[in-house]
């Protein structure tokens, strides 16, 4: 925390109380500490986000033209997070994905919810492994981590977070801008470990990120920024962020260049700040929810008939629309139940649920 206040001080006293965020400073004069308080500034302004966006690997074999992964997170820096995380393919709509959980977290409490069975669990933060559960974008098109007790998550052993970015005291500046996207942007870098472009006039924006593997020095990650625009006053972000993985560990110098994953972000709609109430994203619990624990369940909210409905529509329209389809995973067994057999082993394997559900 007093590295991040000595480089707000030292950018508070290069611009003057009145300067705009988007004015650029002397090239002469700018220093390591005052990108680094500019990038801090800057993300400070994003107190609460919620996103909307499509996350699709374009390396994943074999392609799929429509297949993609839909989420909406909004979260704030006082430690509350929504995730709603469901697929999408050519025969699947986001809101039938029987893959799909909605997950809320406040406080030292998780609650996940799985819409298709009508499940609901709840955990304690310290039960619940948040880096594994969650996006690993998730910091990534933040650019926070919002959970302060809880380590945040690396990538090739760097954290990815705009704090951590600006209380590293071991980045140097290089001499000369370089162009991202048509834009000059100043470079900082732990040479051969992290190197980040930022748009210093455009309000101290990040256009790239590569990330070096520790052991070979081949380039193993790279985060492209594109498309920013404005999201209430002060506040910009990406549109499309591109996450692109090398082989870098690869025996072969030659091999190190290939791309291993190739995933896209496209934001398809933001909200940040006022417009974020995450004490109203609690999880709406819908009729015929029970709550698990260990292995007993517990009727959360009535409607067990309309449940039942509700499952033998989408198992009805999930066998007639082809062959492609997922398999539907069910909570109560953890076993997969292949929605492409007969229509009696469907019914009888509702049936089986329901009856456990009752018990």
């Amino acid at each position: 925390m007093r590295r991040i206040a000595a480089v707000v001080v030292a950018l508070c006293a290069i611009r003057g109380p009145c300067q705009a965020a988007d004015s650029a400073p002397d090239p002469a004069a700018i220093t390591v500490s005052h990108i680094q308080a500019g990038v801090l500034s800057s993300h400070a302004q994003r107190q609460a986000l919620r996103i909307e966006y499509r996350w699709k690997n374009q390396k994943r074999q074999p392609p799929q033209a429509d297949g993609h992964v839909r989420r909406v997170v909004a979260a704030n820096r006082r430690g509350q997070l929504y995730l709603d995380n469901g697929h999408v393919s050519e025969t699947l709509t986001w809101d039938h994905d029987p893959y799909r959980k909605l997950t809320y977290i406040s406080g030292d409490s998780v609650e996940v919810l799985r819409p298709l069975d009508r499940v609901v669990e709840r955990y304690a933060t310290t039960q619940f492994d948040l880096q594994r559960n969650l996006p690993h974008e998730l910091v990534i098109l933040l650019g926070w981590w919002p959970f302060l007790g809880h380590p945040e998550p690396d990538l090739l052993g760097r954290k990815l977070s705009i704090d951590e970015l600006a209380a590293n005291d071991g980045y140097l500046l290089r001499d000369e801008p370089e162009y991202i996207d048509g834009r000059a942007c100043r470079v900082i870098e732990v040479p051969q470990i992290d190197v980040i472009w930022i748009d210093v006039p455009a309000g101290f924006l990040v256009r790239q990120r590569d990330l070096y593997h520790p052991l070979t020095q081949a380039v193993g990650a790279q985060i492209e920024y594109q498309d920013y625009t404005e999201c209430g006053e002060g506040v910009s972000l990406p549109h499309r962020v591109i996450l692109s993985e090398f082989d870098a560990a690869a025996t072969e110098a030659s091999n190190r260049g290939r791309v291993v994953t190739h995933l896209i972000a496209e934001l398809t709609d933001v909200a940040c700040n006022a417009e974020v109430d995450l004490d109203a994203s609690a999880l709406e619990l819908p009729p015929g929810t029970v709550r698990k624990q260990e292995n007993r369940f517990e009727v959360v909210t009535p409607g067990e008939d309309e449940f039942a409905t509700t499952i033998a529509e989408w198992a009805a329209q999930a066998m007639a629309s082809g062959a492609s389809l997922p398999r539907a995973r069910t909570s109560w067994t953890r076993s997969d139940l292949p929605l492409l057999g007969c229509v009696g082993a469907v019914i009888g394997s509702l049936l089986s649920m329901l009856a456990m559900r009752r018990h």
